[in-house]
């Protein structure tokens, strides 16, 4: 991942680009078409997603609550808390995503801590 990219990101825009190269290097990268459902709600899953392009919705016990756009996170609530989604995330449009395994910052954490 182009730490570069990541800059486009509103959750990593004021991050410095050492952090960046950091997050840069836990990240993978991946497609999703059009009407997939990236995550569902009640699901348990440890994934941050950044949206490199396209369109998803958010729903929340089948009602529309939000659209998300390139340059947009989710997901934090199961990377950060490790608890079930709280919300599906179906994409509106084929979809490059970054995604965060929990698991990658819970191993950087601990590198930093040493």
């Amino acid at each position: 991942m182009d730490h570069e990219l990541l800059k486009t990101i509103t959750l990593f825009s004021r991050l410095g680009d050492d952090d960046l190269g950091t997050l840069a290097g836990l990240m993978s990268e991946t497609s999703v078409p059009q009407g997939a459902a990236v995550v569902k709600q009640g699901e348990w899953s440890y994934d941050l997603y950044a949206i490199l392009k396209g369109r998803a919705e958010v729903l929340r016990d089948g009602t529309r609550i939000a659209t998300l756009d390139a340059g947009e996170c989710f997901g934090e609530v199961g990377a950060l808390e490790r608890r079930p989604r709280t919300a599906t995330v179906v994409a509106l449009t084929p979809m490059r995503l970054d995604a965060l395994a929990a698991s990658s910052t819970t191993s950087s954490r601990r590198s930093c801590a040493s």
